[in-house]
C-alpha cells in the first residue's frame, strides 16, 4: 500500500505542522487539548510525535476538568522544557482538593515556568489559593506574569515571589486593575515591560494605578508601558511620571490627555494613541495641545482611530521628529492600504 506524502515528512517537519495548526485553535484549554487528541487519532506514527514532542505539552491551560493525573502527564512529557502556566475559570471549590493537588504538581517544577498566567474569570478564592502557594518559592526562568483581578488590597506577602532574588528575569508584567489600586506598590522593581488593563465600574476619579509609578526602581528598568481597558478621567499633575528609559508608550483608554501629559520620556522612540471612542475629547488636537516638543525622539506614531483630517498642528508640535505615522484610513480612497508622503510642509496638512 503506497504510503501518503504526508506520512514521508520528516518527524521535524510534521512537529512543525502540528504548531502551526494548534497555534490558530481558539485560546482555550479544553479545544487545544481535543485538537491534539484528534491528531494523535489520526495515525500511529502521528500519535507517536505528538506523546514524544515536548514542546507540545508545555502550553498548560488549567480549568476545573483538570485532574492530578493531567497535571503529571504534561510535567512528564513536557521533559525540561519551560513551561507556559494558564490559570482558567474553576467551577467547584476546593472542597475536594483536587485544586490543589493539580497546583501541588505544577508547582513542583516552577524552575521551569517561563510564563504565568491567571485569567480574570478565576474566583477570588482560587486565586487566593493559587498565590499563597507561590510565596517564597523561586522562579529562576520566570520572564512574563499576567494577573487578573488583581488584588491591590492583599498585603505584600504574596508579592515576595515576583521580588528580584525569587524571579530574577521577570521582563513583563500584566494587571487587570481597578483605577484607585495602589498598583505601584506591588510591581517588582527591575521589569522592562508594564501592561494596566484598567477597570473603572465606579466611575472615580483617581490616579492612584500611577501613584508612584516613577519609583520604586521602575523607572530604572521600564522601557515599554502600554495602559488599556475602561475609560478613566485621571487626576494627575503634569509631568508627574518620570520614566526617563521608556521607548515604547501605548495607550488606548478614553480620556486619555491627563495621562500624556503626566507622562516625561525622553527617550520615547514608539508613540501609539488609539482610544476606544473619539469624542472631541479624544482629537488629536485636544490631546497634544500645549505639549511642545515634548516627545521629540518619537520617530513612530499611531493614530489608528483618526483619519489624515484629524491632524493638527498640536500633534507635529508635540512629536516633530516623527518618521513613520499610522491612521485608520485617509478620505476617498477605501481600498487604500499604504500610503507614503515625503518632503511634506506643515502647510500640506493644513497646519500653519
Amino acid at each position: 500500500m503506497p504510503i501518503s506524502p504526508v506520512n514521508r515528512l520528516p518527524a521535524e517537519l510534521l512537529l512543525q505542522a502540528f504548531r502551526f495548526y494548534l497555534e490558530t485553535v481558539p485560546d482555550t484549554c479544553d479545544v487545544y487539548r481535543h485538537i491534539k487528541r484528534e491528531l494523535a487519532s489520526v495515525s500511529r506514527r502521528w500519535r507517536d510525535v505528538i506523546l514524544h514532542s515536548p514542546s507540545l505539552w508545555t502550553t498548560i491551560k488549567v480549568t476545573s476538568y483538570w485532574s492530578e493525573a493531567r497535571a503529571k502527564t504534561y510535567v512528564t512529557r513536557s521533559s525540561q522544557s519551560l513551561l507556559d502556566i494558564d490559570f482558567w475559570y474553576w467551577s467547584e471549590p476546593d472542597s475536594d482538593g483536587i485544586f490543589t493537588a493539580v497546583l501541588n504538581v505544577l508547582t513542583s517544577c516552577t524552575h521551569r515556568w517561563r510564563s504565568f498566567t491567571i485569567q480574570e474569570d478565576i474566583t477570588g478564592l482560587h486565586r487566593s489559593i493559587v498565590l499563597d502557594k507561590l510565596e517564597h518559592l523561586s522562579f529562576p526562568s520566570l520572564k512574563r506574569v499576567s494577573i487578573g483581578n488583581f488584588p491591590g488590597s492583599l498585603t505584600e506577602q504574596w508579592e515576595l515571589w515576583l521580588r528580584p532574588e525569587n524571579s530574577p528575569h521577570l521582563e513583563h508584567v500584566h494587571l487587570y486593575v481597578e483605577a484607585d489600586t495602589l498598583v505601584a506598590s506591588h510591581i517588582p522593581s527591575g521589569i522592562s515591560a508594564l501592561s494596566l488593563e484598567i477597570t473603572d465600574y465606579r466611575h472615580i476619579r483617581d490616579s492612584s494605578v500611577f501613584e508612584s509609578l516613577s519609583y520604586r526602581g521602575l523607572n530604572r528598568g521600564l522601557t515599554s508601558l502600554h495602559v488599556s481597558g475602561m475609560s478613566v478621567d485621571f487626576d494627575l499633575h503634569p509631568n508627574s511620571i518620570q520614566l526617563p528609559l521608556l521607548e515604547e508608550f501605548v495607550c488606548t483608554i478614553d480620556h486619555g490627555k491627563a495621562l500624556i501629559h503626566a507622562l516625561v520620556a525622553p527617550k520615547l522612540k514608539h508613540f501609539d494613541y488609539s482610544p476606544q471612542l473619539r469624542p472631541w475629547g479624544n482629537s488629536p488636537s485636544v490631546i497634544f495641545a500645549d505639549l511642545n516638543s515634548k516627545f521629540n525622539n518619537v520617530d513612530y506614531l499611531c493614530l489608528s482611530h483618526f483619519t489624515a483630517e484629524n491632524l493638527s498642528e498640536a500633534v507635529c508640535l508635540a512629536s516633530p521628529n516623527v518618521c513613520q505615522l499610522e491612521l485608520v484610513d485617509v478620505p476617498y480612497w477605501k481600498n487604500l492600504k499604504r500610503l507614503t508622503m515625503k518632503g511634506l510642509e506643515h502647510s500640506d496638512l493644513g497646519v500653519s
